[in-house]
């Protein structure tokens, strides 16, 4: 049996989803609900508790109709989605960390200039294959050499038209 199932599976007429564990996605990486069906008043409508990430401590109860869970993955037990909430927590902020790239980085090439491009894009790699193996540290000490790397890198090559002439006033 997979770890996640989908909304579409129910046994009769009792709700399968009471009681199951989930992660609703806001976009193709970001996740905005993280959380557990508490009950079904009635077919289609869910008390849900949200909670603040893997860490799977409630924030808030909320009664929702079933569209408001599409889309979601559902998990049997408290550990698979922990397991499961953990890993996409580091996905999300591989993902913003290269988003936060891109955002300083060069405005006409949209990324980086010389030899820090490839190690950066090299240690960005190895942040993914970080977050498929669930490594904490490994993303973490990743995450320093790249941020670390791309202020070296923005440091010789001003991209903003103020670093710019501040460095050719230089």
């Amino acid at each position: 049996m997979n770890s996640a199932t989908t909304l579409t599976t129910t046994s009769g007429s009792q709700d399968v989803r009471v009681g199951m564990y989930f992660m609703r996605w806001k976009n193709h990486y970001q996740v905005d609900w993280y959380g557990q069906v508490l009950s079904s008043p009635r077919r289609g409508l869910y008390i849900i508790e949200l909670f603040n990430g893997s860490a799977c401590e409630p924030i808030e109860q909320r009664l929702v109709p079933i569209e408001k869970l599409v889309p979601a993955a559902f998990y049997m037990t408290k550990e698979r989605f922990q397991a499961a909430a953990k890993h996409q927590e580091l996905r999300e902020r591989r993902e913003a960390l290269v988003d936060e790239l891109r955002a300083a980085s060069d405005p006409e090439t949209g990324w980086l200039h010389g030899s820090a491009a490839y190690w950066i894009h090299s240690y960005l790699s190895d942040m993914r294959r970080a977050v498929e193996d669930n490594d904490h540290a490994e993303f973490e000490r990743l995450a320093k050499l790249v941020r670390r790397k791309f202020e070296r890198e923005r440091s010789w090559y001003p991209s903003t038209p103020e670093e710019q002439a501040a460095a050719g006033a230089a």
